[in-house]
């Protein structure tokens, strides 16, 4: 990540991967602890887009507890928490972008229908 797309090419320069938080429990559900420590051990990195209107603070004006919970948890982790535009841009100064291959789209592609049918059933949305 990045990558291209070579259909895409004359559209869009670069393609990302991101993690869907849009409503606090998605959100909560990526953030949860075991993963943030299993993308750690991964070495790995994600990008999280949400829309904090979207259930993070309650009716009673408090911040949801678990949302809190796992932020803390994040806040105390060695990591390097950055807007994705920094990110992309570090990791376009260290390696050359490459063009996906079809196999790599495909899957792509079944992993996003697979989980937009969890979110589905899971959140209702």
């Amino acid at each position: 990540m990045p990558y291209r797309v070579r259909h895409k090419d004359k559209y869009s320069n670069y393609w990302f991967s991101s993690s869907d938080g849009h409503t606090i429990e998605e959100f909560n559900a990526l953030t949860d602890p075991k993963n943030v420590l299993k993308l750690e051990e991964q070495g790995g990195l994600c990008i999280v887009y949400t829309h904090f209107a979207s259930g993070f603070v309650k009716d009673s004006g408090k911040v949801d507890p678990i949302f809190e919970r796992n932020i803390r948890f994040l806040a105390s982790r060695d990591g390097w928490f950055a807007p994705a535009g920094e990110i992309l841009d570090y990791l376009l100064s260290r390696e050359v972008v490459e063009f996906a291959s079809r196999s790599y789209l495909a899957r792509l592609d079944a992993v996003w229908l697979l989980q937009r049918l969890v979110k589905k059933l899971r959140y209702g949305r």
